[in-house]
């Protein structure tokens, strides 16, 4: 289980952030990136998705973002997103803002009623036309191209479309990661939940925040390989497990019988199941 330390800090803390990952949309059945199984571990894949393969690489990149946007016209979030709207509601009836930086481009976090997301990597429910000297912005779109279909520009009528999304080889935006970093130099705790702490510059995120004083969290499936001694408190299990029980503990709604353990100290973990 978390610390008492945790749960008191939540309850009076003036800035809370959540750095959050793949691993909070699994339960959802979305994929994750890295580790077996992941999206990743097919080299074809992880080369298609560099920004120098287009255009030539984009009917791959619309296969697996064509399927992707699919599901998630038919998913749901699930409890992880559901908790930190609950702990967004509670901080926010006594002023404090939480603030969400994800590497997901699902906007399941806005489906569940988070209102303050920064989407570090874009998203996959909007496009953009491949010519960067296009004058079209970044639309919401939720059409699924057939198999082989390059979606035409609307504005251009010249180049196909492609996902909103960062590439490899691409910058993030530049305007959300300065309120990213903004929002994790103020924060006086942060969670991190559901990533793997490899990929910069999101997973930067977590030292601005220690270097700034922020008391940190890790909500994972599994300890990170390389762990950040910043981390206080590492809690292993699934985030749809997690996340809900610490939010019922920090809102003074936990159940009896949620006490799975506690973690302190640097190389101990607890499980949950």
């Amino acid at each position: 289980m978390w610390t008492d330390e945790l749960v008191i800090r939540l309850r009076v803390a003036t800035r809370v952030v959540v750095l959050s990952g793949a691993g909070i949309s699994v339960a959802s059945g979305i994929g994750t990136y890295r580790g077996p199984g992941g999206m990743w571990s097919d080299t074809e894949l992880l080369a298609a998705h560099h920004a120098s393969a287009l255009p030539g690489s984009l009917p791959v990149v619309w296969a697996t973002k064509g399927a992707l946007r699919a599901q998630l016209l038919r998913t749901e979030p699930n409890p992880a997103h559901r908790a930190l709207v609950d702990l967004e509601g509670y901080l926010a009836g006594k002023g404090v803002e939480l603030t969400i930086a994800t590497q997901n481009i699902d906007e399941l976090h806005q489906r569940a009623g988070s209102t303050q997301v920064l989407e570090l990597h874009g998203s996959v429910m909007r496009s953009r036309c491949s010519d960067r000297g296009c004058s079209l912005p970044p639309f919401h779109d939720e059409t699924v191209p057939a198999e082989g279909e390059l979606p035409l520009c609307p504005r251009c009528r010249r180049h196909p479309l492609r996902p909103a999304i960062v590439l490899f080889e691409e910058n993030l935006p530049a305007k959300v990661v300065h309120q990213a970093k903004q929002a994790a130099r103020l924060a006086e705790v942060m969670l991190v939940v559901g990533t793997s702490g490899v990929v910069f510059p999101a997973a930067g995120l977590v030292e601005t925040a220690v270097s700034s004083g922020a008391y940190c969290a890790l909500v994972n499936a599994e300890p990170w390989d390389f762990p950040h001694p910043g981390i206080a408190e590492t809690l292993i299990g699934p985030a749809e497990q997690v996340l809900p029980r610490l939010v019922a503990a920090v809102t003074g709604t936990e159940s009896e019988g949620t006490e799975t353990g506690r973690y302190r100290g640097e190389g101990d973990f607890v499980e949950f199941g």
